[in-house]
């Protein structure tokens, strides 16, 4: 059933055929990566699986299929009836509801003991993140145009508190 690579080679994906100007770069960003297929249908042929992570060029989007011009020449599913995302543009932030009665406190770094004090932001705002995400005291601490936010609480004790944030 096809092979897993990062860039899949192709004939056809020599470039001909479409405007380079109406072109689109997209990221495989499903677990398992994205099948491209040599048509628009699901039953079309597999050519390959793309790797997460393989930036792609996209000149057309049908309901929740792309036409992928590179690194090779096909279809993929940009997500799941279900709503699970396998490609997304590369221009696409992450967004995030705040869910936190008392909202959430924006530091200037992402380890809360080595950070300032930037803002608070009430509860029930939407905030876009970067796309960077790190990890400190086993908390997901997400960045934004002006500093870090946590993702949820820790307790004194270590274990995690509260949901601050939803992402969206």
């Amino acid at each position: 059933m096809g092979q897993v690579m990062t860039l899949c080679a192709s004939d056809e994906a020599d470039g001909h055929g479409y405007d380079k100007n109406t072109v689109e770069k997209y990221k495989v960003t499903g677990r398992s990566g994205a099948t491209v297929r040599s048509g628009e249908p699901l039953d079309s042929p597999i050519q390959c699986t793309l790797t997460p992570g393989t930036i792609v060029e996209v000149t057309e989007v049908k309901g929740r299929r792309c036409c992928i011009v590179n690194p090779v020449k096909g279809w993929g599913s940009i997500a799941t009836e279900n709503g699970y995302v396998i490609i997304e543009p590369l221009s696409a932030r992450p967004r995030y509801r705040v869910v936190y009665p008392e909202g959430v406190i924006v530091r200037s770094a992402a380890d809360i003991d080595d950070s300032d004090f930037v803002r608070v932001i009430s509860r029930g705002e939407i905030v876009e993140g970067t796309g960077q995400v790190q990890m400190f005291d086993n908390v997901e601490r997400v960045q934004v145009a002006d500093g870090w936010i946590s993702m949820r609480l820790r307790e004194d004790d270590g274990a995690l508190g509260d949901v601050l944030l939803e992402k969206i």
